[in-house]
């Protein structure tokens, strides 16, 4: 039998997938796709007829050739209609609206300057009159107590129009702006506390509202009984999805080692919870109505869970999973496994397509397919008749097949490999297991009050358990070699290095030659793909001004070595750095970094700060020599006297340490770059700049990159 006919929804999932892609990234007209949708639909259509007619009719391939044509337009159209900002009635389309009714569509999270909050604008008012709107949007309150009072469903009037979300200021930082299109949120609110007002409760659905409730009573009842800000935020994300209080150094951590996916509620969590509620009713599987009722009760089990962490599209994954498999276990259908986890895939994308570009999705899902497909085959390998041993074994197989299908795409979003996940699963997995069984009965013991004292003694368990998992991976994280940092993958070298581990499989399972050839093919090009970056990384030479709010960030590339020039507060910001900066590091090369403290250009301290930096780099007083051009980044106010000649320079760099003004420092400095870095408070809308002067305005137009 051949691989993929156990599997026959991939018939549509990946005509569906493909679409959905065409769909994000192509500007095809919507009625040029109905067209050919509707043409490869007659033609499926005649091929039915004419074979119940005619049933020697053979051309089976025009049928499947309309199939996947007709599964592709679909997968363009289900975008095109889940894509808001197109419709008439969004928020959006009324550029002259005057006031705006937001409703909040989730309870509001805590951040560090402000209340951030997921809203629906359900009415704008226009010529004083109030029209029913759609359409999502991010709203951000300052912090006040009138705006920790509002709650799911509140409704907020403000007259504060919309900002759009920025694309990102830097190069190879994270793209927010398309990460939340994708969730169909365009623009922004950032809202004084005197620029809204509470309008009371709107519309919300009481099955959210429970779910809120119970999510809300079970981090109450978390927080009570552990008093450790810490473990509470582990306990927290672990059994019910609140990563609101993980600070980045644990999810660092947990990263480094490979145990990420243990803080988000997702297939492993709702795993376990189904393994438990089986154990726990095996005594209801002696009959068929009382085997049917059983899965019934899980399954509304498993969903209620999934509610009350947030419904997140992970948990929805596996809830719609287990379901699937459930469902098709007591219909006795011999159902292959993956096909029906592909079935669930399916099914998710037809009612949201965007949940394609979550990477959540496609982790999760390759990890299914590696363990499904490859485990039975691996597990094989070695066998034992002790029991700790093979079931560590069997733990570590399935780890293995996960991170086999996993690891490429890890590395292209995180440019990192966990060294140690092995280690870390064989212990991670299970200490998780038990504190979420251990969990979950004290949640469910703490309505029982003559029951407290078994609950204290749970909670216990609990907190001793997650202290020993967070010391562990803390731990490790220090270790050397722990994680390996710094990969650097385009979308292409990702595909290459997926096709090679997909003719490995495929000639060691099946012994086919083509896979062999393949397999060659496809690692040449992987290695001339790398050659061909490495070339163009060791011919860079660039100067960049980073555009990092409040704070000044220099950089100058030669080959992989860089200078980096900054303050030690913004070097030694880890979050910052990575949000801003790394990956644009890993992307260009990284062999040697050097900083350089900002206050090497205090010209107090200017003959302690001539040097040569490496060997295409200089410094003297407030100048940065490097290819023979010279960078100005004046500090202070520079004294100038009429007598004086104008300094003829490459570039001036003007940071919030330069007191001149603009007009005075260009009467003096003839530059071909002039940047206005995003610490600077200067001015400039309608100053005129001498002619040939390229002006970087790093506040509104993002980083400045200059070959040199």
């Amino acid at each position: 039998m051949r691989p993929y006919s156990q599997v026959p929804i991939l018939r549509l999932l990946l005509p569906l997938c493909l679409g959905i892609v065409c769909g994000i990234f192509s500007g095809i007209s919507i009625y040029s796709v109905l067209a050919v949708m509707i043409i490869s639909f007659l033609i499926m259509l005649a091929y039915i007829i004419i074979r119940k007619l005619k049933r020697s009719f053979s051309y089976r391939h025009y049928f499947g050739v309309a199939v996947f044509i007709f599964f592709i337009a679909t997968g363009f159209m289900l975008i095109r209609l889940n894509t808001t900002w197109l419709e008439k009635y969004h928020y959006t389309q009324f550029t002259n609206a005057e006031a705006y009714l937001i409703r909040l569509s989730e309870p509001w999270h805590q951040k560090s300057k402000s209340i951030k909050a997921e809203g629906d604008v359900v009415a704008v008012r226009v010529n004083n009159a109030w029209r029913a709107t759609r359409g999502k949007t991010l709203v951000y309150f300052e912090n006040s107590n009138s705006a920790k009072n509002l709650e799911y469903g509140s409704l907020v009037i403000t007259q504060v129009h919309p900002q759009e979300i920025p694309p990102p200021l830097n190069p190879g930082s994270f793209n927010y702006k398309r990460f939340l299109s994708f969730h169909q949120i365009y623009n922004q609110f950032y809202l004084p506390a005197d620029a809204w007002s509470n309008e009371g409760m709107g519309y919300r659905s009481s099955l959210w509202q429970q779910a809120y409730a119970y999510r809300d009573l079970f981090l109450s009842e978390i927080s009570n009984q552990i008093l450790i800000p810490r473990e509470v935020a582990v306990c927290s994300a672990l059994l019910v999805g609140y990563v609101d209080q993980l600070d980045a150094d644990l999810v660092s951590a947990y990263a480094s080692s490979g145990a990420l996916h243990v803080l988000s509620v997702s297939g492993l969590h709702v795993g376990l919870i189904f393994v438990l509620l089986q154990k726990l009713f095996f005594f209801m599987d002696k009959n068929k109505l009382a085997y049917m009722l059983k899965q019934l009760f899980i399954i509304l089990l498993i969903w209620f869970y999934a509610f009350i962490t947030g419904l997140s599209a992970p948990i929805l994954r596996s809830a719609m999973m287990i379901s699937i498999i459930l469902i098709a276990k007591y219909l006795r259908r011999d159902s292959y496994m993956l096909n029906t986890t592909l079935a669930s895939a399916f099914i998710i994308l037809c009612i949201n397509p965007f949940a394609l570009t979550e990477v959540g999705f496609q982790l999760s899902y390759l990890a299914v397919i590696g363990i499904v497909y490859l485990h039975q085959r691996f597990v094989t390998l070695f066998y034992t008749s002790n029991h700790l041993l093979n079931a560590a074994w069997q733990l570590t197989s399935v780890s293995i097949c996960a991170q086999l299908v996993t690891f490429p795409l890890g590395l292209l979003y995180f440019n990192q490999f966990p060294n140690l996940f092995l280690i870390s699963n064989l212990t991670i997995i299970p200490i998780s297991t038990v504190v979420i069984w251990v969990a979950v009965a004290a949640l469910m013991l703490s309505f029982v009050s003559y029951l407290s004292v078994i609950v204290f003694w749970l909670w216990k368990i609990v907190f001793a358990l997650t202290w020993l998992m967070n010391e562990m991976l803390v731990t490790a994280e220090q270790f050397r070699y722990a994680v390996i940092k710094g990969v650097y993958l385009t979308i292409g070298q990702t595909w290459l290095i997926y096709i090679i581990i997909a003719m490995a499989v495929w000639f060691l399972l099946y012994k086919n030659r083509r896979a062999v050839y393949l397999f060659y093919i496809s690692s040449f090009l992987l290695i001339l793909s790398f050659i061909y970056d490495q070339i163009l990384i060791n011919n860079q030479k660039k100067l960049i001004v980073y555009a990092i709010k409040g704070q000044s960030a220099i950089e100058i590339m030669n080959g992989n070595r860089k200078v980096f020039i900054s303050s030690d507060e913004v070097f030694n910001d880890k979050s910052l750095i990575r949000f801003n900066i790394e990956r644009y590091w890993y992307e260009t090369g990284m062999k040697q970094l050097v900083h350089l403290p900002m206050i090497w250009n205090n010209t107090r301290a200017a003959e302690k700060n001539d040097r040569v930096i490496n060997r295409f780099v200089a410094t003297h007083e407030n100048f940065l020599c490097y290819e023979g051009k010279l960078i100005y980044i004046p500090t202070g106010f520079v004294p100038f006297s009429a007598r004086d000649n104008r300094i003829k320079v490459h570039t001036v760099i003007v940071t919030d340490q330069c007191k001149n003004k603009l007009s005075t420092l260009l009467q003096r400095v003839e530059t071909k770059n002039l940047i206005i870095d995003a610490s600077s408070k200067i001015k400039i809308k309608d100053m005129a700049f001498p002619s040939g002067t390229n002006v970087y305005d790093l506040r509104k137009q993002g980083a400045a990159m200059i070959e040199m």
